[in-house]
């Protein structure tokens, strides 16, 4: 049970860890999106990272910027340059215990 914790409270870490890196990321002229990631830890053992910043027709404007025609991807880009650190994290929280 308090590995079980343990791994809880790792992705928890890197899960806040991604978000301000995402925020770093977030092109600036995309208005409130930058201030808009966040997590959920509803379900054990995963954590999901989204956005709340939606267009006056109720599209998310993170999908806008990643996918549009005129969209400028930057999301998976800085997933898989903070993966390591990312994976560092979780584990080290999990050696911890």
């Amino acid at each position: 049970e308090s590995v079980w914790e343990s791994k809880e409270q790792a992705l928890d870490k890197a899960a806040d860890f991604f978000i301000e890196k995402l925020k770093a990321d977030t092109p600036v002229a995309t208005g409130k999106l930058r201030d808009s990631w966040e997590r959920t830890d509803k379900y054990y053992n995963v954590r999901y990272i989204y956005n709340t910043d939606l267009s006056p027709k109720n599209i998310p404007i993170a999908n806008l910027v990643e996918f549009s025609e005129k969209g400028k991807p930057f999301i998976r880009p800085c997933f898989e340059k903070n993966k390591q650190e990312i994976i560092d994290i979780i584990v080290k929280g999990v050696k911890a215990q």
